[in-house]
């Protein structure tokens, strides 16, 4: 470029960004030049309105230089990224910037980019104002693999931060802990641990390794939110977690209806509110007969929240409750039994047990009972408690990857049926390939 030859790290890094694109068919808005063979400029990407957040959503994450899917992207799926937030920028300076964070970032591992490294090295270069310029993050995203993994809320390299909504568990596994803590923004939460895992086996040894804490994202409200794992004292993740909620810490909807829409590849599926859950679950738009179900025992001081009685479930959610005394909490879904975690922090229980370490959960992942229903049954110390029936709807997979969507949910919250007068609800919903289901991340309120 004007006589200027661009040669090793910086060629090496605008190789892998080319490979990249060409992987992802992103098109362009207009014509480039080139040099060497190397495009020396791109203009605004296709589908990228603005320069805002939503831009560093481009179609390159989960690549790697050469295009595979299923890793960490590298230094050419960054710069594609500060690309489409920086279309004006040229190419080889911004190659350059995005290398030298490479070189000398302590966050980088293994050629992996920390984008708020990025993004603070090329907005401090461009002096940008723009809204990712402004946006404030906490410490690096890391998993410290040798201790353990935190799997959700989890996050990518050239992620700003996970997207969540309503309740759902935090979770992931150690090999060897006496106690998990997750802390979120600065507050302590103690996490069930020793739940099976049998995926754990090879790296472990043993399946009991599994931990989660069940969660409300709305007592958080809006905005983003640090949530860091340890174990035994030990930090071993940190990830940022986007925060979108409804207004309300827990929002009631005494009305449900489905939403029907194509799921790509899956067909037609309907999507319904869930109350407990505070998210949608997908359904196949029937109602069911269930047989008479309990979530307590007189016997028993405990309570099965999740799943409640006759309810659907998609999806991977948490099984939970809480209960005064116990030494072990088995679920049994369909007569085979897994350990729960017990001993979560749930501060609501102080009244009835006279402390707050009192929950239980367990991840699970419905699409492996397959469509149609089943029977959770919960057990404390040999003596079940709770027992319902609930009705899994699956996309036809045990795990649905690369799948990449965004649909509106519209819902009467404080009406029985829609009216004019009612107060009218719409949220925009992401699905989210973690939890094998959508999350809001953002919504309208009116008439």
């Amino acid at each position: 470029r004007n006589g200027r030859t661009v040669t090793g790290s910086t060629a090496a890094t605008l190789r892998n960004y080319l490979d990249i694109v060409k992987a992802q068919k992103v098109i362009y808005a207009s014509s480039y030049e080139t040099f060497q063979g190397v495009p020396k400029r791109y203009e605004h990407a296709t589908g990228c309105l603005g320069v805002e957040e939503s831009c560093v959503s481009l179609p390159v994450t989960g690549l790697t230089a050469g295009g595979t899917s299923g890793q960490s992207p590298t230094l050419g799926a960054a710069m594609a990224t500060m690309l489409g937030v920086f279309p004006q920028y040229d190419v080889f300076d911004l190659a350059a910037l995005v290398n030298s964070c490479a070189q000398h970032f302590p966050s980088i591992v293994g050629g992996v980019v920390d984008m708020p490294c990025v993004i603070e090295t090329v907005c401090a270069e461009t002096g940008s104002t723009s809204s990712v310029c402004n946006a404030e993050f906490p410490e690096p995203v890391f998993n410290n693999r040798r201790i353990g993994v935190l799997e959700n809320p989890g996050m990518t390299a050239d992620m700003l931060y996970a997207e969540r909504s309503g309740i759902s568990a935090i979770s992931g596994w150690v090999c060897d802990a006496n106690e998990i803590v997750i802390e979120i923004n600065g507050t302590e939460w103690q996490a069930g641990y020793g739940t099976t895992r049998t995926d754990t086996r090879g790296e472990c040894g043993d399946v009991d390794n599994g931990f989660s804490l069940l969660f409300n994202w709305n007592l958080l409200g809006d905005g983003i939110h640090s949530v860091k794992a340890y174990a035994d004292g030990r930090q071993f993740a940190s990830v940022r977690v986007k925060v979108t909620t409804l207004g309300e810490k827990f929002v009631r909807v005494p009305k449900l209806w489905d939403s029907w829409f194509d799921f790509p590849g899956r067909g037609e599926i309907a999507l319904r509110w869930n109350n407990a859950l505070q998210n949608v679950v997908i359904t196949d738009g029937t109602d069911m007969q269930i047989e008479q179900g309990y979530s307590t025992v007189p016997a028993v001081h405990g309570f099965l929240e999740n799943p409640s009685l006759g309810s659907y479930q998609s999806g991977i959610s948490a099984i939970s409750g809480w209960v005064c005394e116990a030494d072990e909490i088995v679920i049994e879904l369909n007569g085979e039994s897994f350990t729960a975690g017990y001993g979560t922090t749930r501060a609501d229980t102080q009244g009835e047990c006279g402390d707050i370490d009192n929950g239980f959960s367990l991840l699970h992942n419905w699409n492996l009972l397959g469509d149609g229903l089943h029977t959770v049954e919960a057990f404390v110390d040999d003596v079940k408690f709770a027992s319902t029936q609930v009705k899994v709807t699956t996309l036809g997979e045990e795990f649905v990857r690369g799948v990449e969507i965004k649909r509106g949910f519209d819902f009467v919250p404080f009406g029985v049926d829609p009216a004019p007068n009612d107060t009218f609800m719409y949220a925009d919903l992401e699905w989210w390939e973690a939890t094998q289901n959508f999350v809001i991340v953002g919504f309208l309120e009116g008439d």
